[in-house]
């Protein structure tokens, strides 16, 4: 049951940083919306992506890594 490709979001992330806690981040968030969609039903959206980036950011004070998030919000319906 996925949704129509016209009703998904498309999220691209810039790291910045250190490779492994930009890919340790990326991946965290990928996971995450791989468990929400099998458990749920509902596909991520790029809104939700930032705020987990950036909550998780927000939460380890030890991190080396600049993030851009940004794409198409199906959600929102628009760039985000």
């Amino acid at each position: 049951p996925h949704p129509p490709p016209e009703a998904r979001s498309t999220c691209a992330i810039c790291r910045s940083g250190s490779a492994a806690d930009t890919q340790g981040l990326a991946s965290t968030v990928r996971a995450e919306h791989v468990r929400r969609r099998l458990q749920h039903g509902v596909p991520g959206t790029v809104t939700e992506s930032a705020a987990m980036l950036r909550n998780l950011l927000a939460g380890d004070g030890g991190l080396s890594a600049g993030l851009i998030c940004a794409g198409y919000d199906h959600v929102l319906g628009r760039g985000c």
